[in-house]
Order: structure tokens, then C-alpha cells, then sequence
């Protein structure tokens, strides 16, 4: 069974309307400007806007410097200088071009009339004069001790040691005892290494009136030089930590403190006795 789709007049005209007004208005005629209007308007809208672009976080980097530039300009400008001298006189007059481009090339900062500069200390001391005057050589620091009641003037105190050291004559003059055999061996400043005889232990040193034990190497030493000279004892770094020994080179005092009670040597006179 066929079924036919029936039009009524009045809907018929409408639909042929709205078919006219479609015609018309796609063959409507746009002026020339405003064409050109709505293609500026669509090209500014395809433009990225300043949310889309990304910015440099150092954008002062990528600018050009200006000395960069300064120094283009002076080196095109020597390019276009030609000088006509014979090569002998060009090659001695280096130095002085030389010089002579650093100073132009270098931006020197020229002081101002009446500024004020500022100097380091260092500087300051020498042009006023206030340098420090200079001390007298204090020598080797030296004490007097005893030994067995035996007084030695000139016990050296040696900062860099580690060892007590005494001669093998002071042992046998001192008469201690026996010595007990040890495997030390001692290099020497001259790199030479010398093997003790033995240690000596529990040696009581006194000094003026603080009593310390110490423990001795007893080595084979030369005789003194000097006639009627006696070879000194060496007293080490564990040795002034126990009496505290405090040394101040510029008043010139060397102080030993046990158990509260403190001694003081002038260090300039090693044969000045002590003050308690």
C-alpha cells in the first residue's frame, strides 16, 4: 500500500519564503571595507595572545652588551686604517701600539678632584708609619732542673719533640740504675737515625719547687764542643702539658702551673731563677 505525503496550500508558500530568504542572503553583495574588516578581525584573533607566549626568566641575558659593541665599532675602525712604514720600524713600535690599544681598549676610572679613596690596613699602616718594631730573637727556651741533686742550667724545652732525651754521660754520672732495652730508633734532622741505649723510666725532674716524673732515651752523644759545657736535656711536648707550661715570647715569660702553684722564668736570661 503506497501513502502519499499531502501539503497543505499555506505550508507550501512558507516553505518557498524561507527558500527566497536563503537565496537572498547568500548572494547578498558585502562592500570592499568591510571585507577587509572582518579579515583583520580574524587574523588577530588566530594571533597568540601574551598568555601564550613564553617569556625568558633572564630576558637581561639575551640582551646585547655594550661593550660588546663598543669594542666591534674600535675594532672595525682599525680596520679601515692602513699605515705605510717599512716592517723594521713597525715591529719596534709594537710595545708602544701595544699600550697604546690597552689604553684605548680599557676603560680606566679617573678619580675626581677632592674624592676621597679608601686604603686597606695594610696599606694605612705602611704610609702612617705605625708598623710594629720588631723584637729580639728570644733564643731557645731554657730552664733550670734537678736530677738526683744534680742542678743542669740549660734543660731545653723542645716544642717539636716527643721524647725526653739524655746523654748516655749524664745517665752514668746520675747513676739511676739499669736501662730498659727498647726498639725506638730516633731520625735525626739530617735524616741519620740513631738506636738508644735504653729508656729510663720514673725520672723525677725538679723544677725550682714543682716535682714531675718524665721518662728518658739515653743516647750516645759526642762530647760538647765547648770545653766545661755540659750536653743539655731535652724535656718534650708531654712534659710542659703536665706542668702546664704557658710561654709568652713577647712579654718574654715562661710560667709552670701544678696543682695551683705557678712558677715564672724570664726566657731571655736562662740563668735567672725563678719566681714563685
Amino acid at each position: 500500500m503506497q501513502v502519499e505525503q499531502v501539503t497543505k496550500p499555506k505550508e507550501k508558500d512558507e516553505i518557498n519564503q524561507e527558500k527566497d530568504k536563503q537565496v537572498a542572503s547568500s548572494s547578498e553583495w558585502i562592500p570592499k571595507h568591510e571585507t577587509a574588516r572582518r579579515a583583520r578581525k580574524e587574523k588577530v584573533s588566530c594571533e597568540p595572545t601574551d598568555e601564550d607566549i613564553l617569556r625568558a626568566s633572564f630576558p637581561h641575558r639575551l640582551m646585547s652588551s655594550k661593550k660588546i659593541q663598543h669594542a666591534k665599532d674600535i675594532l672595525e675602525t682599525f680596520r679601515k686604517v692602513q699605515v705605510n712604514i717599512p716592517l723594521l720600524d713597525a715591529i719596534k713600535q709594537i710595545p708602544s701600539y701595544a699600550k697604546f690599544l690597552k689604553d684605548l681598549c680599557t676603560n680606566k676610572r679617573r678619580f675626581q678632584d677632592h674624592e676621597t679613596v679608601a686604603l686597606t690596613e695594610k696599606a694605612s699602616a705602611v704610609l702612617q708609619r705605625k708598623l710594629l718594631p720588631k723584637l729580639k730573637d728570644p733564643g731557645s727556651f731554657t730552664i733550670p732542673c734537678i736530677i738526683c741533686d744534680k742542678l743542669f742550667e740549660k734543660t731545653l724545652l723542645d716544642l717539636g719533640a716527643s721524647i725526653n732525651l739524655m746523654p748516655y754521660s749524664v745517665f752514668e754520672a746520675l747513676n739511676l740504675g739499669d736501662l730498659k732495652p727498647t726498639s725506638v730508633s730516633i731520625q735525626l734532622v739530617d735524616r741519620s737515625v740513631r738506636y738508644p741505649r735504653g729508656i729510663l723510666e720514673d725520672v723525677l725532674v725538679k723544677v725550682n719547687d714543682l716535682i714531675l716524673p718524665a721518662d728518658f732515651l739515653v743516647l750516645e752523644m759526642e762530647e760538647a764542643p765547648i770545653p766545661g759545657a755540659d750536653l743539655p736535656l731535652i724535656l718534650d711536648c708531654p712534659f710542659m702539658a703536665t706542668a702546664d707550661t704557658r710561654i709568652n715570647v713577647r712579654q718574654g715569660t715562661l710560667t709552670m702551673t701544678v696543682e695551683g702553684e705557678t712558677i715564672m722564668f724570664n726566657i731571655y736570661d736562662a740563668f735567672k731563677l725563678p719566681n714563685a
